[in-house]
């Protein structure tokens, strides 16, 4: 797993990986908003990619369609930030699979953000 880099190092899009089923609305919200309000702090000129904005987007879409998604979003990042929790979510570990397999940047949220 390749580490952080300094602030302000130029990515072209983080991508923030979390737990999101079974997970309360308001606790998943309030943890990804966190995670990508900290991550444009560390690194201002990058993209950052927060899936909780397409929640109820496509309120009909099944789990597989909302990870097809994920994994198109993925495409367009070069690092993957990891949120509290990812190794017990299924998603996440596809995510995570993905994104090393496609030779990305791992990024893991500290305790605190």
């Amino acid at each position: 797993m390749r580490s952080m880099r300094k602030k302000n190092s130029k990515f072209k899009g983080i991508y923030i990986s979390g737990p999101m089923s079974g997970v309360p609305a308001w606790e998943k919200v309030d943890s990804f908003m966190r995670a990508e309000m900290h991550l444009k702090e560390m690194f201002p000129d990058t993209r950052i990619i927060n899936p909780i904005h397409l929640n109820g987007f496509g309120k009909n879409l099944t789990y597989e369609e909302y990870m097809e998604i994920d994994l198109m979003l993925i495409d367009n990042c070069d690092a993957i930030y990891m949120l509290k929790g990812w190794q017990q979510s299924l998603g996440c570990n596809r995510e995570y699979g993905y994104a090393t397999a496609k030779d990305m940047i791992v990024l893991e949220q500290e305790k605190g953000i």
